[in-house]
């Protein structure tokens, strides 16, 4: 079990980029996943964690690993939001990217979104679910 939340620990600390069309340049997100999800084949629900302007905040951080190595779900923190481009428009490319690269059940029916920007950002395009609370 520690192997598995060490490992979990491991990736949560990289950060994934990709080119962004819409905010015209490289973006990076933090992934957070489940304990074991290395050693599995299974695909996960993903719940986004969409905040503004916010600072990084390790504590934060460190409870998401947390949260993802104790449930079978992927977290995805976008990151703070940009002054460039249209950060709105962000998430159906972000949620294109993690789909691409990551096991994730890929319909809207196995995807939250959370945070200070989830109002925001949960209408976009097809990808829209009304965001809900996290269980405990």
């Amino acid at each position: 079990m520690l192997f598995a939340l060490l490992a979990v620990l491991t990736l949560a600390g990289q950060e994934p980029t990709h080119f962004s069309q819409v905010m015209g340049g490289p973006r990076a997100y933090n992934v957070y996943l489940p304990a074991n999800y290395a050693a599995s084949q299974k695909r996960y629900p993903v719940i986004y964690w969409m905040h503004s302007y916010e600072a990084g905040n390790d504590t934060r951080g460190e409870q998401l690993a947390a949260y993802a190595a104790k449930h079978d779900v992927i977290i995805v923190d976008s990151g703070p939001a940009d002054t460039s481009g249209n950060y709105r428009l962000y998430l159906p490319e972000l949620v294109d990217e993690v789909d691409r690269s990551l096991r994730t059940i890929a319909d809207r029916d196995h995807r939250g979104y959370r945070g200070s920007m989830s109002r925001d950002c949960w209408p976009c395009g097809r990808h829209r679910r009304p965001p809900t609370s996290l269980p405990a």
